[in-house]
């Protein structure tokens, strides 16, 4: 390779081959990897952390595909795009090791492009802790290309790549696969060229493996759980019970912890104000009210996504897509729709985008319309807020988990009704890569943590912050309110009382569900604002009826509540009831996604008629079903 001043390799490989965890240890990046396929549908670029006499290098890491021979996919048009741009000066090629066969089919066809290579033998201690082996200088000097021993997380392979790109003379590969693109592709064209790849593949490999089956192969009971057609559907379930369960015995402690220590801080910081002050009003109630209240769930929220990292890097999530596949083509759902649901369970934005890797338009715009469904972090202040108050402790994690399920059980419902109408069409096959049981990457789950914790935390203190403001002017002007001259946030509230207090909710929790246009997370910054929480005027307010239902030992509790006890959850249990709670928490389940959702929804339909639509159309089924659960918990209670 003649020497330049600045080169540009892509890095490509199938799903699931560990090529983007290889690209943010060649870049120090941190991007989003995942034991399934459709994480990366965009190309990303890094500079190489070492630069060799003034030599930079980019990196291009392109999305995960199959076959370069007729891109159909979103990720497969802009995997074919990027190879083809004419900058492209080399090609690292990312091969899974336990299924080297397979991962160079894709290989194969790689070689047409006439560009210098690297092939990398990902996961090989994998392979060789099966007492297994590949000859990798066999498979070099067969190809006539660097091949690269490697595993991702491993500074000293990755070191090994780094060195190579910098020093090495790398050329293509002699003897590239020749077999003619077909023009048409029916079955018979189609396995012809299969053929003739695997042809080619089988003789690059020949004589390459040393295999050693006899060997055991760890958890091979555990995958046979997991995907059994009905015990890992109970595993499921049990699992996913026991990580809420666990999350509200390890958050609660420290929720009520950075409860007072807000109340504390917000006290510190107002010392020698008068207590007239507006300005002190201002910060103890506009800011650490709100965001303070949003920003101590922090904890639950983390314990809860770090469990469910721990799942997804042992490689159990992919096999949670390939146990409900079947059913989701039952609901005639792409068995892709499992990933963007489970990427929602983080954030809907980011979960409508990864909708990409779709072909069928019918799959992809019914999934987009039913993923505000998926319980994303935004909502989960408000049911750690309402099910910490009023459930018991031991129900505290069923009800979270009938929360989520009930979420993922109501959006299969209206993707098999669309079914029926104009947007039906026929269903497509899904093709996933299961990845062997791994033990979960510390350092990978640290990361993914910290990037969610920093995300959470700007979002507080920029949205959340000037909403949270926002709603303090409205919940305390006019300065002087008495019944007939309520806040301008009540009266606001009171327009849509006659309609809503059918679900419990009144003027006051009608202003903080509004509140939820912006962002979910606002429901807790306006309901600790509107119930002024501060020992000051704890007992004023519970002197105020906020609902009907509220009888007269809820007021007789209130009164003997100590001071010491945390500010929010105190409120909460003073002033609302189960039947209340369950019913604003399936209001904010199904209805009003918020402003970025209905956004990104748009961008990725092309169609006001459908963003609208499902807005309007969610938000009327979540009052719905308010009414419903409110009704019927009334009557239970």
């Amino acid at each position: 390779m003649a020497h330049k001043s600045h080169l540009t390799w892509a890095l490509m490989g199938n799903p699931n081959c560990g090529k983007t965890t290889l690209f943010n240890n060649l870049t120090q990046s941190n991007h989003k990897t995942g034991n399934y396929s459709g994480v990366t549908v965009t190309t990303k670029e890094g500079r190489l952390i070492a630069s060799h006499h003034g030599q930079n290098i980019t990196i291009i890491d392109v999305p995960g595909i199959y076959s370069l021979a007729h891109p159909i996919a979103p990720e497969e048009k802009v995997a074919y795009d990027a190879l083809h741009q004419s900058n492209l000066d080399g090609i690292i090629y990312v091969a899974d090791a336990n299924h080297l066969e397979q991962s160079m089919g894709l290989f194969a066809e790689a070689t047409r492009l006439n560009l210098p290579m690297i092939l990398v033998l990902n996961m090989i201690d994998e392979v060789k802790s099966r007492n297994e082996d590949i000859d990798a200088i066999a498979l070099s000097n067969r190809l006539g290309i660097p091949v690269v021993e490697c595993c991702a997380h491993c500074k000293k392979d990755v070191a090994n790549v780094i060195n190579l790109l910098q020093h090495g003379d790398i050329d293509p590969v002699d003897d590239p696969f020749e077999c003619p693109t077909p023009s048409e592709f029916n079955l018979e064209t189609v396995k012809f060229y299969d053929t003739k790849k695997q042809e080619w593949v089988s003789e690059a490999l020949k004589d390459v493996f040393s295999i050693n089956r006899d060997g055991f192969i760890p958890l091979t009971f555990f995958d046979k759980l997991a995907i059994h057609p009905f015990w890992g559907i109970v595993f499921f379930a049990a699992l996913m019970y026991g990580v809420f369960e666990l999350t509200f015995t390890l958050g609660g402690p420290l929720v009520d912890y950075l409860d007072g220590l807000f109340g504390e801080f917000a006290e510190w910081t107002t010392t020698g104000m008068s207590d007239e002050s507006l300005w002190k009003a201002l910060i103890t109630d506009g800011i650490f009210g709100g965001v303070g209240a949003v920003i101590s769930f922090l904890p639950t929220i983390l314990i809860l996504f770090i469990l469910l990292a721990i799942l997804e890097s042992t490689g159990y999530m992919s096999r949670a897509a390939y146990l409900f596949d079947g059913y989701m083509r039952k609901m005639h759902l792409s068995g892709k729709s499992i990933i963007p649901m489970i990427v929602g369970f983080g954030c809907n934005v980011p979960a409508i985008m990864a909708t990409r890797s779709i072909e069928s338009e019918h799959d992809r715009f019914t999934t987009i319309f039913v993923l505000p469904l998926m319980s994303c972090a935004a909502r989960l202040p408000i049911y750690i807020l309402f099910i910490g108050a009023l459930i018991p402790d031991s129900y505290q994690g069923l009800t979270m988990f009938a929360l989520y399920a009930f979420g993922i059980i109501l959006a299969l419902s209206i993707a098999l009704c669309i079914r029926k109408t104009k947007l039906s069409g026929a269903a497509h096959h899904f093709l996933l890569d299961v990845p062997p049981m791994r033990l979960p990457r510390v350092k990978h789950i640290i990361l993914d943590i910290t990037e969610k914790a920093k995300s959470y935390i700007v979002k507080a203190g920029t949205i959340i912050l000037g909403a949270s403001c926002i709603l303090w002017v409205l919940n305390t002007f006019p300065l002087e309110q008495n019944e007939e001259t309520p806040s301008y946030a009540e009266q606001i509230g009171q327009v849509m009382e006659p309609v809503t207090q059918y679900a419990g909710m009144d003027a006051n929790i009608n202003t903080a569900v509004l509140a939820a246009v912006a962002a979910k997370e606002l429901v807790v910054a306006q309901v600790a604002q509107q119930f002024k929480i501060t020992e000051e005027n704890a007992q004023a307010d519970a002197q105020t009826e906020l609902s009907s239902a509220l009888d007269a030992e809820k007021e007789e509790s209130e009164e003997e509540i100590e001071a010491d006890d945390p500010r929010l959850l105190t409120a909460i249990q003073g002033h609302f009831n189960i039947a209340q709670a369950l019913s604003i928490m399936v209001f904010c389940l199904i209805a009003l996604p918020c402003m970025a959702t209905f956004a990104v929804a748009y961008q990725e339909t092309k169609s006001w008629k459908f963003a609208l639509g499902q807005y309007l159309g969610l938000t009327a089924m979540g009052f719905v079903f308010a009414v419903i659960t409110y009704q019927i918990t009334l009557t239970l209670i």
